[in-house]
């Protein structure tokens, strides 16, 4: 009876020592996954400031602007369409509700204001994701997000899996997309 106790006891052990490294492993891909969109993300901001103060700089008044944009209208297209404003908010939800429904057909995308918040002197929209998904295609979707034409910072992964690790589990994701200044315009 003894021997079969310190068995049962042996595997219970080695269980949850499996399910603690599964655990460690996902939180490891995930840290991953968000260090690089964060970091390329900020690389986009970086650059576009640049950018702009290159192009503020060195147009001084507004027929020089005005022949700019005469000349490159798809780059001020791009531009514009990373910073959503009130008119193209609608397309980034639309967006966004697309791409995380490929993941989970139930899945919800809210804002978190009602309007853009300053951060930084930035404007920016909080948002959530609510869907059930494995941890594997948490990390797919947050590298889809990443792809995105916009301005995104993930700010958490909140991930439970009531069946261990590699299951369906619930997965909040809360981020923001940066906003065009005015944002009415």
């Amino acid at each position: 009876i003894v021997e079969h106790d310190t068995i049962t006891l042996k595997t219970k052990a080695n269980r949850l020592t499996q399910i603690g490294l599964g655990i460690l492993v996902i939180g490891i891909l995930i840290a991953i996954g968000l260090t690089f969109t964060t970091s390329r993300q900020l690389k986009q901001i970086a650059t576009l400031n640049i950018e702009a103060e290159a192009g503020a700089a060195s147009f001084t008044n507004s027929q020089k602007v005005s022949e700019l944009i005469d000349a490159n209208p798809e780059k001020l297209d791009q531009l514009l369409k990373v910073f959503p404003s009130e008119t193209t908010i609608v397309d980034f939800l639309q967006t966004m509700e697309t791409l995380v429904k490929e993941t989970d057909p139930e899945a919800s995308v809210k804002f978190s204001a009602l309007t853009p918040v300053k951060v930084d002197n930035q404007l920016t929209i909080p948002f959530t994701i609510r869907l059930k998904t494995t941890p594997i295609d948490t990390i797919t979707l947050l590298q889809k997000i990443e792809r995105l034409p916009y301005i995104i910072e993930i700010i958490s992964v909140d991930a439970h899996s009531p069946q261990g690790v590699g299951s369906v589990g619930d997965v909040t994701i809360a981020a923001k997309v940066y906003a065009k200044d005015p944002f009415n315009q």
